[in-house]
């Protein structure tokens, strides 16, 4: 049993530490996804091999106690961390902090219980055993999962395909693994599970990716075109275009242009991204599927161009954006005869501002 064991956990590793390697030579991830993908793989070999040496130093040499408290230490310290950098690697959020202070009262429960004997402790004859307040490090391992589990079924509402269920199916496979060897710890799944969880995810991470404009971080064409024509229920489509961006690019420079871009970007997705969907599908237009109604929507963008003139307080030569919109009812409208009357209304607002 023992071999397999042993067997299990070198194969655990050598997964994870391909999986670190690969992450380098991944060019659709950025340097804090990469970042944070190294640290998920990373904590899962930390936890595997603490835990292989506790199983390995248990019942052996009184000599020993001490290494072994330090490897459970260790190994229920950083463990839950891995839901939180399963949860951080679709991005940050404001609840990150929350979660993350919880987990560090975990760290020095555990570290307390190394004298104390509270979460856990190695008796006299070098055996582990659960402390009176084992539930501590549960509640930790719990809330981590949650929060991934939260945050990716949140974020993937943005993109096309089931993540959401994938995601939540991921974290329940990773929870019956885990409930598994706590009722009977000879049964030692855990980390396995938790390895292949990591690695699903990161494959659910990069088919998001494929959907996602890489400049302006919004949903790209291909993503654009599946909405369009899988729209089942009531929704205003509204089309924006950035004025004279020929002529911005050919005055100040694309650097200059991009930077644009991602500012006009950046303020539809904190406006509509709560709301519906955001997408770049052209050099300087952009959609967005709201399902709400077309008085909600009006709202909508007044505030966007209320954040777009403070944008361009700091940055005068910030170009104006026109758009247009239309409401589409399944039951009766065609969404080709909506998006054309939303890029009519745009031309007519475009045609104004240009006078």
């Amino acid at each position: 049993m023992e071999m397999y064991y042993t067997a299990t956990t070198a194969m655990i590793v050598v997964c994870m530490l391909i999986m670190l390697v690969s992450i380098n030579f991944n060019i659709g991830l950025k340097a804090k996804q990469k970042q944070t993908s190294a640290i998920l793989f990373g904590l899962i070999i930390l936890g595997v091999l603490c835990e292989w040496c506790g199983v390995m130093l248990n019942g052996q040499e009184v000599s020993q106690i001490p290494l072994h408290k330090l490897v459970k230490v260790i190994e229920l310290s950083f463990s839950p961390f891995i839901g939180l950098a399963c949860g951080k690697s679709f991005g940050d959020s404001k609840w990150e902090k929350p979660f993350f202070y919880c987990l560090c009262l975990n760290v020095i429960f555990e570290v307390i219980s190394a004298f104390t004997g509270w979460v856990f402790y190695v008796d006299a004859d070098n055996i582990y055993h659960h402390g009176r307040f084992y539930m501590i490090y549960l509640i930790a391992y719990i809330l981590g999962f949650v929060y991934f589990m939260v945050r990716g079924i949140a974020i993937s509402k943005n993109f096309q395909g089931n993540y959401g269920l994938s995601i939540m199916g991921v974290v329940i496979f990773a929870a019956a693994c885990i409930v598994t060897q706590t009722i009977d710890s000879s049964i030692r799944v855990d980390w396995l599970a938790i390895a292949i969880s990591a690695i699903m995810l990161y494959k659910f991470h990069g088919d998001m990716l494929l959907q996602t404009d890489g400049l302006t971080e919004l949903l790209n064409r291909f993503s654009y075109e599946y909405t369009l024509q899988n729209i089942s229920r009531k929704a205003v489509v509204l089309f924006f275009d950035v004025d004279k961006f020929k002529q911005v690019n050919d005055t100040y420079g694309h650097a200059f242009g991009d930077f644009c871009l991602q500012t006009v970007a950046k303020c539809m997705h904190k406006i509509y991204g709560n709301y519906g969907m955001c997408f770049r599908y052209g050099g300087d237009e952009f959609c967005v599927v709201l399902y709400r109604s077309p008085e909600q929507a009006e709202k909508l963008n007044r505030d966007f161009y209320a954040a777009l003139e403070q944008k361009r307080k700091k940055e005068k030569n910030l170009p104006s954006v026109s758009y247009g919109y239309a409401f589409f009812d399944p039951q009766t409208d065609k969404i080709a005869d909506t998006m054309k009357k939303a890029d009519e209304m745009m031309y007519q607002y475009k045609q104004a501002n240009s006078k």
